[in-house]
């Protein structure tokens, strides 16, 4: 909408003091203030008054407890990725619930409150796409929790990421630099964008710069700022950014404006504020919504008539223009079907993704109207909590290949490559994922894909200089245990064996080059019976062997001594010898 004062209106305030005015006073704006902000300033706004507000969120566990409801609540919110194909519908004619966590479990009866996420291109540089899309994810999923603990059939769901239209002002303060949203390089494009994708919320990433505020919102408005980064870590930031889009304020001795509802406010309680409160410590709030009907250890998290925010929200689902009902959904007259050329690749190979346009029986078709879908890659599957399995990194295994793509009118498919990396290093088969999300227009894909990397580091040999080794009590032998490879990526070793009359050095060996010797020396120990005892050559980890050696452990073989005497054998010749003198000596004195 475009304003046209006075010119006697212009002599009456300068821009600076209208400025002022807007980014020191976080309270409901005149019409008139309004109206000479827009012609001030930017020369396009909306009619929607634009009250400020804004305040660094965290969150802590706790245990919370309905004082009506026997309802178990999560105290710790679990990251799930929220934003992908499988997105739920707007619901705006949801009933009220009438008992907290009823219709929290089901998903058929959320109403969704779609928010589109605008970086600048420096956040982008200084991060990248994949991290970004980690950050809102984390913002995404625990948001939804704050919803669950509060018992609220109501998420919030991603259904854009784009870039911002307009570059960072990283010195501009974060109040003023959110108000560019209404400046003319930039309201035109966010409007026609949160049109196409039925968009409720928009909201601006930024590195963090502002010193004093990670996050600003307009209250019951579309639009907030986040600043990612520094020490903006709070990961319950944006469940407190977007309550302000919602219509409630800080707690009541922090007011920063009015509410939409008297009681639309943050509260305190058991010595820690919930989300929208503002006092006590930022990082350990309650992750939930004030209610009177909610207790952490026993006292009220809210109080009637003054801070009962979640009473409000459940009012506010059925009403027009208020969270998922800001923005009519958008059209859907066409998916999007994906498909690969190949399920497995080398390292350093590339794989043929094809987008195709499809109507409601996977039949291709083309359109009369231009379209789009983001292609998304991800190597994030397997993962167990926070921690990557088997998942291929973004720019380390994989030139990253998110990107949007456009479908012509008349155009039925799309071709993308995405390129693998090789890393000269051996590990194991990586996962890669591939799908399609965020469409305007028209569904993204129904699955994702999943690509296998193989390893193409090269052959690689690790082994003894011997098979078997025969040792006595305290007898030692020296041998090399040898490398040969392809590559020179270091190898950490260990010598593992179950014996405790043997001894090896070293036990843990380091090849830094290609193709090496190491030597080890093994030492037996007093044997008393025999014994076989495996050593196996493994990486440090325990992940893979790669050679064994036997050695067979004896007891030392004592032989009897030998007499000087010749022996057994001596004295037998000699009793001989004895004998037959005595029969010589009687003979002769017979003949004589």
């Amino acid at each position: 909408m475009l304003f046209n004062l006075p010119s006697i209106t212009l002599k009456l305030y300068s821009c600076p003091v209208v400025l002022s005015f807007l980014s020191n006073k976080r309270r409901h704006i005149s019409r008139s203030m309004l109206l000479l902000f827009a012609m001030c300033h930017f020369n396009a706004i909306a009619s929607t008054p634009i009250p400020f507000s804004a305040k660094k969120s965290g969150e802590t566990p706790a245990d919370y407890e309905h004082t009506n409801s026997s309802m178990a609540l999560a105290p710790v919110y679990m990251l799930e990725r929220l934003h992908n194909t499988s997105q739920l519908s707007k619901q705006s004619n949801i009933n009220a619930i009438s008992e907290f966590g009823e219709k929290a479990t089901s998903e058929s009866n959320q109403h969704v409150i779609e928010i589109g996420f605008f970086y600048t291109e420096d956040l982008l540089a200084q991060i990248g796409r994949a991290e970004i899309d980690r950050y809102i994810d984390e913002q995404i999923s625990a948001a939804n929790q704050v919803m669950i603990n509060s018992g609220l059939a109501i998420r919030r769901q991603v259904s854009y990421v784009g870039p911002f239209p307009m570059a960072n002002e990283p010195d501009t303060a974060i109040n003023l630099f959110l108000a560019n949203v209404y400046s003319d390089q930039a309201f035109s494009a966010l409007s026609n964008i949160r049109e196409r994708f039925g968009l409720d919320y928009l909201t601006i990433l930024r590195p963090q710069t502002d010193n004093n505020f990670c996050g600003w919102a307009y209250y019951d408005n579309p639009y907030a700022i986040m600043e990612v980064g520094g020490f903006c870590t709070s990961a319950t930031l944006g469940a407190h950014e977007w309550g302000h889009n919602d219509g409630a304020d800080h707690d009541i001795a922090n007011s920063s404006d009015t509410p939409v509802r008297t009681d639309a406010r943050g509260y305190n309680c058991a010595g820690e504020g919930t989300i929208m409160s503002t006092s006590n410590n930022w990082n350990t709030r309650h992750n939930i919504y004030s209610s009177p009907d909610i207790s952490v250890n026993g006292e009220a998290c809210g109080k009637l008539g003054e801070a009962d925010f979640i009473s409000v929200l459940n009012e506010l689902v059925a009403l027009p223009n208020h969270l998922g009902n800001k923005q009519a959904a958008s059209e859907k007259i066409a998916s999007v079907a994906v498909s690969i050329d190949k399920l497995s690749i080398a390292e350093g190979e590339s794989v043929i993704v094809t987008l195709t346009l499809v109507d409601g029986d996977d039949n291709a078709i083309t359109l009369d109207r231009e379209v789009s879908i983001e292609l998304y890659t991800y190597g994030d599957a397997g993962s167990d909590g926070d921690i990557r399995f088997n998942g291929a990194l973004a720019d380390v295994d994989f030139i990253n290949a998110t990107q949007r793509v456009t479908f012509s009118a008349g155009q039925s498919t799309q071709s993308i490559s995405v390129t693998t990396l090789g890393d000269n290093e051996q590990e194991p088969t990586e996962l890669l994922q591939i799908g399609a999300r965020y469409g305007d227009y028209v569904n993204g894909s129904a699955n994702e894909l999943t690509v296998e990397i193989n390893d193409a580091a090269g052959q690689e040999s690790l082994s003894f200089s011997l098979e078997s080794v025969e040792l006595e009590s305290n007898q030692s032998i020296a041998l090399t245990v040898n490398r040969a490879a392809d590559f020179d990526i270091p190898v950490l070793l260990a010598l593992v064996f179950d014996s405790e009359h043997l001894t090896i050095t070293p036990e843990i060996m380091e090849f830094t080059s290609a193709n090496a010797s190491e030597n080890v020396t093994i030492t037996a120990g007093n044997i008393d019976i025999a014994e076989t005892v495996m050593i196996q050559l493994e990486a440090i980890d325990g992940s893979q062997v790669f050679d064994q050696l036997a050695i067979q452990l004896s007891p030392l073989v004592i032989e009897p001594e030998k007499s000087s005497g010749g022996g057994v054998n001596f004295w037998l010749a000699l009793l001989a010898a004895l004998a037959f003198a005595a029969r010589e000596l009687t003979q002769n004195r017979r003949e004589s």
